[in-house]
């Protein structure tokens, strides 16, 4: 078998170093936890890029759009944080702020996807997400069960879990909401 440029071996190839550098950049970038969402929006940016041209050229995008957003992704960070924490003491009361935290999990999701990917200011993007995920609450569950084929997968070996794992949820995830926006682009 000769492996060429233009070979789908070297192409699926191409698409797991890719991966893989994604996700060590989102890694590495999210170490100091208040940047997970300048994190969260280069990836997103990166992932639509990807899907729209075939080609990108992720360190230098992933490096200018993470510090684009650094500024608003401290205080986002550290609002979900705050939330999540609330959730967590909750969860010992109840199961149903499990299921909040999932959802709310969800629209920090879907913020950083529209941040990267729209001109829009930071209430009308938290308006936006709220509508949206509220319309298309069936979103949830493929997100879930892509989370639980990751874990299952990965569970046994770390590094594999830290090099594929996250970048390929990240990118499902960014994929599956590239597709439902896709049809209010319209």
């Amino acid at each position: 078998m000769r492996v060429t440029i233009e070979s789908k071996f070297y192409n699926f190839l191409d698409i797991i170093y890719k991966i893989m550098k994604l996700s060590i950049f989102f890694i590495l970038s999210s170490l100091g936890i208040v940047t997970l969402f300048s994190s969260l929006t280069s990836v997103a940016y990166i992932t639509r890029k990807w899907i729209d041209n075939g080609k990108i050229e992720i360190f230098k995008n992933y490096k200018k759009l993470f510090r684009e957003n650094i500024r608003e992704s401290v205080v986002l960070t550290l609002i979900f944080f705050l939330l999540f924490i609330i959730l967590e003491i909750g969860k010992k009361l109840s199961f149903i702020y499990g299921i909040l935290e999932i959802y709310f999990l969800m629209y920090f999701f879907i913020i950083a996807y529209i941040k990267a990917n729209y001109e829009m200011k930071i209430k009308n993007i938290f308006s936006f997400a709220f509508k949206f995920l509220n319309l298309n609450i069936w979103i949830i569950v493929p997100f879930l069960g892509v989370l639980y084929l990751i874990y299952v997968i990965f569970v046994f070996n770390i590094f594999l879990f830290i090099v594929f794992g996250i970048g390929l949820g990240l990118i499902f995830l960014n994929i599956l909401i590239y597709y439902t926006l896709k049809k209010y682009n319209k």
